[in-house]
């Protein structure tokens, strides 16, 4: 995608091509690439999420998108899926990034530009939409502190070690040269995932040795569970907490 064209035509594309690292030379991928291909655009987002290619919003000279193209590169030849209307918006110039949250990866989509819902005049944006790459279901989650000025043509980045996203610079009333951080943990999540317990019932009076189940568990001496719960106290909802130790058994 992008614009482009001989003779500065600066029209909307559509193709697609990839670069192999090892030998450096340039692919055509669009002539074989079989399913609905994306209209031609610029201004779009395409992000690589194992083995799909996720392609979103975006805008020519006569449309405005807010869908979400998935290329699957694992087939032969390569398979397009449209998800039509999955962006709440029309949206185009944004930030999108995309991270590993136990067990599936997910995409966060930060600012740009799209249409005063009033107005309908072009206005730039500042919110943050999540997405679930399992089935590209888009939410508006719940953001805390003082958000970073509307803006388009800002990076992204995520920081997994911190569980952080980054949005620096940008164009909206002016350039900006400036950086921002939004604590994304609660979405991220740890790096592993408990899927099952055995047994899933047990005595009361407790003492029953269990079995865990889960993605990427660390292979660590020092095992901690902790068994969490909630409690009311005179009309207050209380946490508790009790650690036992436990053992790794295998990969």
């Amino acid at each position: 995608g992008g614009y482009g064209g001989f003779g500065y035509s600066r029209r909307e594309l559509s193709d697609l091509h990839y670069l192999d690292v090892q030998s450096m030379l340039w692919t055509e991928v669009g002539s074989t690439a079989k399913g609905p291909c994306p209209e031609p655009r610029s201004g779009h987002m395409a992000m690589a999420v194992q083995l799909n290619l996720v392609v979103a919003g975006g805008k020519n000279s006569t449309t405005e998108f807010g869908d979400i193209h998935v290329l699957d590169c694992s087939l032969e030849p390569p398979v397009w899926k449209a998800y039509d209307e999955a962006l709440p918006e029309l949206r185009w110039n944004f930030g999108m990034r995309s991270f590993m949250a136990m067990p599936n990866w997910r995409m966060v989509i930060f600012g740009g530009r799209g249409r005063d819902e009033e107005t309908g005049e072009e206005t730039l944006l500042n919110d943050v939409l999540l997405v679930d790459t399992t089935n590209f279901r888009v939410q508006k989650p719940e953001v805390l502190g003082d958000p970073p000025p509307a803006r388009a043509d800002m990076e992204l980045v995520f920081d997994p070690k911190h569980g952080n996203l980054v949005v620096f610079s940008g164009y909206g009333v002016e350039w900006w040269d400036d950086m921002y951080s939004l604590d994304v943990s609660s979405m991220v999540g740890p790096s592993y995932a408990l899927k099952d317990i055995f047994p899933r019932k047990g005595p009361l009076t407790g003492g029953t040795e269990i079995d865990l189940i889960g993605l990427d568990f660390p292979n660590s001496m020092d095992v901690v569970i902790r068994f969490e719960w909630e409690l009311k106290v005179h009309g207050r909802e209380v946490k508790e907490f009790f650690d036992v130790e436990g053992r790794f058994q295998s990969q």
